[in-house]
């Protein structure tokens, strides 16, 4: 939290299937555990949180949401750090509508 105690938060969904989910899996997979993509998370400031949070799919189609907070100062930087990270992949924040389907 920052110095006046505001803290920011916003949650991201993200959902995968078929060539993009496989494309996440490559990307983000881990040679040291099998399923080791679906623990990296964005590279975040200082102080802020990213948290797991409902999550369902199976072999060809996941989705998943994650909850950030942190100080309110850094929440745009938080939101870019967000935004570079799942750059090729279909997400949305929240309380956006989803994306139509491709």
């Amino acid at each position: 939290m920052n110095i006046s105690g505001e803290e920011a938060k916003f949650a991201v969904v993200v959902e995968l299937k078929d060539e993009k989910l496989n494309a996440y899996k490559a990307k983000y997979g881990n040679e040291r555990a099998k399923y080791g993509w679906m623990h990296e998370k964005p590279s975040l400031p200082k102080k802020w949180k990213a948290e797991k949070g409902a999550s369902s799919g199976g072999s060809t189609h996941m989705k998943w949401e994650w909850k950030f907070s942190g100080p309110t100062e850094s929440e745009a930087a938080a939101r870019k750090s967000v935004e570079a990270f799942l750059k090729d992949f279909t997400h949305w924040y929240k309380d956006d509508k989803p994306p139509k389907a491709d």
